[in-house]
């Protein structure tokens, strides 16, 4: 799983913002049919996308003036669906890419298979369904995010300090949750519909974190960059 997880992260620097990516395919349990395991293998797809999405205007300031330091780019969201081999098969077709029967077969659960297919896809008929990922914030919390609130809370970077929002006066954590949902694209009459709306939660502002308009030196961002990313 190792090796997956290392050519994952090297994949997913090669992706562009917006582009929503099958990652691998991973074998998670048997299908369980009135409490008894039917031996029918159950799979998931492990999805990815950059995406350029901020509900602080001094943070995407930032990001918009600062698009070729390195120190601004931000990894892959990552969700998992639950899906068949069939599925999954066709959208990597759909990129170019041929998953083999005997290799998704192999699989152990708990293990995947690195697939790093761009642009992710289905297509019915006239329409291509692009896959794309959502994100909910809320301040409830999932049985994963419990087990470690502090640490699979909302933060300012990999490390960096907890974002809070206002919950009806009292500061509190946000938890951000991400599902893949899709675009559609009629290829005959070129129209797109979509339905990826994100939620987010305000972020509380703090003075300390505001940049004044006559604030301008390197140093200036440099120390707000260090304190929000």
């Amino acid at each position: 799983m190792e090796d997956l997880k290392n050519r994952i992260n090297q994949f997913t620097t090669t992706m562009n913002v917006g582009e929503c990516a099958l990652l691998a395919v991973q074998r998670v349990r048997n299908v369980h049919k009135d409490g008894v395991d039917t031996g029918q293998p159950q799979y998931q797809g492990n999805f990815g996308e950059i995406m350029n999405v901020s509900n602080n205007n001094n943070n995407s300031a930032l990001q918009l003036l600062n698009l070729d330091d390195s120190r601004f780019k931000r990894g892959a969201r990552r969700a998992w669906v639950l899906s068949t081999v069939k599925q999954l098969t066709e959208i990597a077709k759909n990129s170019g890419i041929t998953l083999k029967q005997e290799d998704i077969d192999k699989l152990q659960i708990g293990e995947g298979l690195f697939v790093g297919a761009k642009n992710a896809h289905l297509k019915m008929g006239d329409n291509q369904h692009n896959l794309k990922l959502e994100i909910l914030e809320t301040f409830e919390m999932d049985s994963y995010q419990a087990q470690d609130p502090e640490n699979r809370c909302k933060r300012a970077g990999k490390d960096g300090p907890i974002i809070y929002g206002d919950n009806n006066g009292t500061r509190a954590m946000i938890f951000s949750n991400v599902k893949v949902n899709m675009e559609t694209l009629n290829t005959k009459t070129g129209e797109v519909t979509r339905t990826v709306s994100h939620t987010l939660i305000p972020e509380m502002q703090e003075a300390a974190m505001t940049v004044e308009a006559n604030v301008t030196s390197e140093k200036a961002f440099d120390d707000i960059l260090d304190r929000r990313l």
